[in-house]
């Protein structure tokens, strides 16, 4: 069995790959680092939603931040053996799309906000 440990990238042959496939263990550890930033918003979104909104915000961005910092050892990175230009200019177009896809879905549940003027 081969064992993997978190934070050291490793090359795997395909056999080496197909024999980790079934080392769930490892799996579990690094879903964790995944799925906590997550877990972490939405849950002091839920705990604290009595609080005023802006203390609410500020709380869940510094907890995630935490969290991420925390997990950040375990994240594949995105970028491949390309350049480093070419990995940001691809995140920045990736963030703009998942940025709008995050508007769009919010649009449907938002209300209108109807601007007046003092002349009005």
């Amino acid at each position: 069995m081969v064992n993997i440990k978190l934070g050291k990238p490793q090359t795997l042959t395909n056999n080496e790959l197909r024999k980790n496939v079934n080392n769930t263990h490892s799996y579990y550890k690094l879903s964790i680092a995944y799925i906590l930033p997550y877990a972490a918003y939405v849950t002091i979104a839920n705990l604290f939603s009595r609080l005023d909104p802006g203390i609410n915000y500020t709380i869940r961005i510094v907890t995630v931040s935490a969290v991420l910092f925390w997990g950040w050892r375990w994240y594949v990175p995105f970028r491949g053996p390309g350049n480093y230009l070419y990995s940001i200019v691809v995140g920045i177009i990736f963030g703009l799309v998942g940025t709008l896809f995050w508007v769009a879905l919010l649009f449907p549940f938002s209300s209108p906000v109807v601007y007046r003027t003092k002349n009005e």
